[in-house]
């Protein structure tokens, strides 16, 4: 009798919603971010909630078959912004209702924004809504392991002769907010590195563009690539050597590398190295991977 008044009562909660802006490297977090939460409270449903709105507009990139455990749904909330000009000696307005009823949901643990370790392990029960995209937790070894499996690299024994880059342009060349890696950096970075010959740069860019940024390179076999987010993020890690940018996407593909003990260099920007450290602290490995 108890057991079906408690299953009545959990159809009647509403799913947990978590909210991501943001791309494929975003929303791979926000994934590992559903499958804890579902772990930890497995009579509550999830819903994904994928947002086109940020910076550039970004829509959904995970396949079907990674969100087989949830629901989901595309909101496409995109907005071109306008600038404007902003007086700073007006007076602010006085906090708007729907803000003050945030504040006080957060204060009862209807809402959180899960943007580290601590705030996973207080979260309640009756949470509804977080934010999934932010990366500022410590991967379980089960979470490494689920992350080689739907990247089809767990029992992956193919190696990719030279080096491999994630360049990551896109959106990057255009923002002032934010910049890509100057290619000098990523040349000194090469440095490091004892088998250069064979380079291989992804972007998530066309080749054109990213073969004139990149500029001339004697002495080299370069090979520029444009590929979807998994087969960039399967090539990197195959490949003997890898120099990631400024992206989650370049975190996946370190934090993969380390996981499955990969004997070449792992090569990472300052701007991510500690973000890194912090998702990777269980690995034995991790601090092998340098930075530039």
């Amino acid at each position: 009798m108890q057991s079906h008044i408690f299953s009545r009562f959990v159809r009647l909660i509403p799913p947990i919603r978590v909210h991501v802006w943001g791309g494929f490297g975003s929303q791979i977090f926000a994934l590992l971010a559903c499958r804890r939460l579902l772990k930890h409270y497995p009579f509550r449903k999830i819903k994904i909630v994928f947002h086109s709105s940020g910076v550039t507009e970004r829509l959904s990139e995970l396949p079907s078959q990674f969100l087989k455990d949830f629901r989901s749904v595309q909101k496409h909330d995109f907005q071109v912004q306008i600038k404007q000009t902003t007086n700073l000696n007006a007076v602010k307005p006085l906090p708007k209702v729907p803000t003050i009823v945030k504040t006080l949901l957060k204060q009862f643990g209807f809402l959180s924004e899960i943007e580290s370790e601590g705030e996973f392990s207080n979260l309640r029960w009756w949470i509804l809504a977080t934010r999934g995209h932010y990366t500022n937790y410590t991967l379980q070894f089960e979470e490494l392991n689920y992350l080689l499996e739907i990247l089809n690299l767990r029992n992956s024994s193919e190696s990719i002769q030279g080096v491999s880059i994630h360049f990551r342009l896109g959106d990057l060349t255009n923002l002032k907010s934010k910049r890509y890696i100057p290619v000098e950096r990523l040349k000194n970075a090469l440095l490091l590195v004892k088998n250069s010959i064979y380079l291989r740069i992804y972007s998530d860019s066309n080749p054109e563009t990213v073969s004139g940024i990149w500029g001339m390179d004697n002495g080299r076999c370069i090979f520029f690539h444009s590929e979807d987010p998994i087969a960039t993020i399967r090539k990197c890690v195959l490949s003997e050597e890898f120099i990631g940018t400024n992206s989650k996407l370049s975190i996946i593909i370190a934090l993969c590398r380390v996981h499955l003990r990969k004997s070449g260099h792992t090569i990472l920007p300052n701007e991510i190295i500690n973000q890194f450290k912090t998702n990777g602290s269980q690995m034995n490995q991790a601090y092998k991977v340098k930075s530039f």
